[in-house]
């Protein structure tokens, strides 16, 4: 996140140079594989040739051999031959298919297909996300938006049926979206998130989303590439990409089963009861939240800190070079420390809305929109869309997010701004007293039920 000519492009780009780097080795390993499957072809194709006149010199044989003929031809011998020479035909079918890490703008049936042919999960990267996001809320594009919300586990499957494509298997849906985004732009979008319209948990799926600090104005210095550690990071990223059942199973996992079809982690001994505290707190956090989009943002945080705690613990595998067995306790304080800092910048994401008065109105329109929609509140003994409201009874409910005399009124001011209430003053009965303030609901919010 960031305001334009912050430089995310930039920042993003270098971030992004480990995973470019293996998408460029993986691109010349297609390569050559492409060259040997041509020349294997080549040679097949030749070695058909003469298989097939064997063959056919066999069948003649077959079909004008005498019974006392040394050496006879079999139908059985016949059946073999013809089995070989299919075989090596289809083996010229077989056609190398590339490694992906990363894909750009594409449509659903593509990104199915490489999902399809690389069981690892692919990176969707997208420089400005705002294109992406709105590509999600054409209408007509519910079962795209559904793909993109079902991939974010990592552990599920999904099939893509399509006329003229046909049904495809994806045995591992696994999605992972990187890219920018400018602060008012976000803001657009939250705003219906927020009020809980079209709220499908998506933008709560941005895990790792950061809002960084804008960098104070400097004269610029062009420092050289730290090679050392540049070397170190894309070795390690190699290391990562190569990982798969025998290594992982080397390093401490837990073997596949009938209940669990990929290797898998446990926290060790010492790292299990830290977890447990810091996940109570974690609950408690987020029942405390001033909105229900921050409670399940915070929520999803119970699958980060142990997929961040997992990678450390695997770096931590790769550098040592040997099994360490169970997720340590150092994995889990990092990708805890890790955790409080996304957090921060959670927050300051959100408070694009939530730092600033459309919060508490949020919150006291949602509340508006369900009375209006049942047509009162059966809680109450007044009826609140014939006779108004004050916002001391307003007070009494002790909704969340609404319960202080500053949070209310901030959210009553915003509501008569954008003519969802009509403020009045009711004058006392005549025994003495205070003007008493009351507030109307709009009766023309039905037209939006």
């Amino acid at each position: 996140m960031g305001q334009p000519s912050s430089k995310k492009s930039p920042s993003i780009a270098a971030a992004m140079k480990p995973i470019d780097n293996l998408a460029s080795k993986a691109r010349a390993a297609h390569e050559l594989a492409k060259q040997e499957h041509e020349t294997q072809k080549l040679i097949n194709d030749s070695k058909a040739k003469a298989d097939d006149d064997a063959l056919k010199k066999m069948a003649k044989q077959l079909a004008t051999q005498a019974d006392d003929t040394d050496n006879p031809i079999t139908p059985d011998d016949l059946h073999q031959k013809a089995a070989a020479i299919a075989e090596s035909k289809a083996q010229d079918n077989n056609v190398p298919t590339p490694r992906r890490h990363m894909v750009g703008d594409i449509t659903m049936e593509k990104l199915g297909e490489i999902e399809n042919e690389n069981n690892n999960g692919v990176l969707q990267f997208r420089d400005e996300l705002s294109g992406f996001l709105a590509s999600l809320d054409k209408e007509g594009e519910q079962e795209k938006r559904a793909f993109y919300l079902e991939g974010f586990n990592g552990t599920g499957s999904a099939m893509v049926d399509r006329i003229g494509r046909g049904s495809l298997f994806i045995e591992n849906h696994c999605l992972s979206v990187i890219g920018g985004l400018q602060p008012d732009k976000l803001e657009m979008y939250l705003e219906k998130t927020m009020r809980g319209l079209g709220n499908d948990g998506l933008m709560q799926r941005f895990q790792m989303m950061v809002y960084p600090d804008p960098i104070a104005r400097a004269k610029e210095n062009d420092i050289a590439v730290d090679k050392d550690s540049r070397n170190a990071v894309y070795a390690l990223f190699e290391s990562m990409d190569n990982l798969y059942t025998d290594s992982l199973v080397s390093y401490g996992a837990h073997e596949p089963n009938e209940y669990y079809k990929r290797p898998y982690f446990r926290f060790d001994s010492n790292a299990y009861p830290v977890f447990m505290d810091w996940y109570n707190n974690l609950q408690n956090k987020a029942d405390e939240a001033e909105h229900d989009v921050i409670t399940q943002h915070l929520l999803k945080y119970g699958r980060l800190i142990p997929a961040l705690a997992l990678i450390f613990h695997l770096v931590d595998c790769i550098e040592i070079g040997r099994r360490l067995g169970g997720v340590s306790l150092d994995a889990l304080k990092a990708a805890i420390a890790w955790g409080d800092m996304l957090e921060s910048h959670m927050l300051r994401v959100y408070s694009c809305i939530t730092d600033n008065s459309h919060l508490k109105a949020s919150l006291l329109s949602n509340k508006i929109l369900e009375m209006v929609k049942k047509g009162g509140d059966k809680t109450d003994k007044t009826n609140w869309l014939s006779y108004g409201f004050t916002a001391r009874s307003l007070k009494r409910k002790n909704w969340k997010g609404l319960n202080d005399d500053n949070a209310i009124q901030t959210a009553l001011d915003v509501l008569i701004e954008y003519d969802w209430l009509n403020y009045k003053q009711v004058e006392s009965t005549g025994q003495g007293g205070r003007p008493t303030e009351r507030y109307f609901i709009n009766p023309n919010l039905k037209t939006f039920i």
